[in-house]
């Protein structure tokens, strides 16, 4: 152990892979989350009453944002990492 040299060099390519597996899961798992909610609106909002049309109409705010946050996170964590990447 004593004399031994530990190199603490960070491996572009491995940090550049990870980074993209990280973007990749994260994202088709939002993707999938995102439909299965959307299909379960959709059907709320088939089967609902007239009342509950309503509240369900008022479950697609959120639900709408929750797309926009998801995807414009994504979109800033790309363009930050090839802005990153560029200039260095």
């Amino acid at each position: 152990m004593l004399g031994e040299s530990v190199s603490n060099t960070i491996d572009e390519s491995q940090l550049k892979e990870t980074s993209n597996f990280i973007f990749k899961l994260l994202m088709a798992i939002g993707i999938v989350v995102m439909l299965l909610v959307g299909t379960i609106i959709g059907i709320q909002f088939m089967v609902a009453s007239a009342e509950d049309k309503a509240k369900v109409k008022e479950a697609l705010i959120p639900y709408v944002i929750g797309c926009g946050v998801i995807f414009g996170a994504f979109t800033i964590w790309s363009i930050a990492v090839n802005l990153l990447q560029n200039s260095f």
